[in-house]
Formats: structure tokens, C-alpha cells, sequence
């Protein structure tokens, strides 16, 4: 049993989608677009595929994006880490340096080794937080770049059912 057509022309389709030029469209609207595809006719959809090319110059221009503020976030991190550690090891440095003091007594040499500790485990904590969020940026990075090369496979699939039927 086919289904309603509701939408006549490809015009029509990138008007539901919200899609004004796919030069220029949006991952949001081009999603919303693959969300009418099932309610077009097999003229419709062809030309939609036809439009194949451009939308996957928008997911490789959009893949082009992430992957430069991806390596912007990356580089921003690297430099935070590297203040980070710094500062952790000009305040060693400075404890260290009391250390030398030659009339100190037990108590207040233990107090300063408790407090080389306490950096060297603050600073161990803090590479971790660093390292989860890393984590986190580059799991979402993936699943978007997965999304956007699926998107491309389910369109190219599509035009190739078009073109046999």
C-alpha cells in the first residue's frame, strides 16, 4: 500500500525541511529534512537525491568545523594544562626552597612535605578532570561525525533505490 504523498516537489520538501539553499543549510534543518523524505513521491525523491553533492559538501563543511574547534579546544587546553602545572611546580619550588631552612623544626618540615603532597595530589586530580573532559569532547566529536557519515550513507543508499525502481 503506498503511502500519501504530501509533498509534490523537491521545492516543497526543502521548504519543510526550512531549507532555503543547500549551499548554505544548516546539520539542524537537514536533519529535519530526512524527516519528510518518506512522505515523497519516487519523482520527489529523486530529485532530492539529486541534491546529493551539496549536502555532502554541507556535512564535510560542517566535519571541517568541528575538526578545527576541536584542534583551537585542544591547543587552549594544552596551554591551561601547561599554566597549571607551572603553578603547581613554582609552589613546590617555594616549599622546597623552606625546606633549606636550617632552623626549622620536625613538626614544621612535616607540615611542609604534607604540603608537597597535597600538590602533587591536587595536581594529579586536576590531569585527571582534564583527561575526562578530553574524553568527553572527543566522544561527542565522534558521534557527530558518525551522525553526519551516516546521514551521507542513508542519502547515497536512498538514490540508489530511486535509481533502480
Amino acid at each position: 500500500m503506498e503511502t500519501a504523498v504530501e509533498h509534490q516537489d523537491e521545492d516543497d520538501v526543502s521548504q519543510a525541511g526550512g531549507i532555503k539553499s543547500w549551499a548554505n543549510a544548516p546539520v539542524e534543518k537537514a536533519l529535519k529534512l530526512f524527516a519528510v523524505l518518506p512522505t515523497v513521491s519516487k519523482e520527489v525523491a529523486l530529485k532530492v537525491a539529486e541534491q546529493l553533492p551539496e549536502i555532502r559538501k554541507m556535512a564535510t563543511k560542517a566535519l571541517s568545523g568541528m575538526e578545527k574547534a576541536h584542534k583551537r579546544t585542544l591547543k587552549a587546553n594544552e596551554e591551561s594544562q601547561k599554566h597549571v602545572h607551572h603553578a603547581y611546580q613554582d609552589i613546590r619550588d617555594v616549599l622546597k626552597g623552606e625546606l633549606k631552612e636550617e632552623d626549622m623544626t620536625f613538626d614544621q618540615k612535616k607540615e611542609i612535605y604534607d604540603l608537597l603532597m597535597d600538590t602533587g595530589k591536587q595536581q594529579f586530580a586536576k590531569d585527571s578532570e582534564n583527561k575526562r573532559a578530553l574524553d568527553t569532547w572527543l566522544k561527542t566529536a565522534g558521534v557527530v561525525a558518525v551522525a553526519a557519515l551516516a546521514v551521507c550513507v542513508v542519502l547515497a543508499g536512498a538514490k540508489n533505490v530511486v535509481d533502480e525502481a
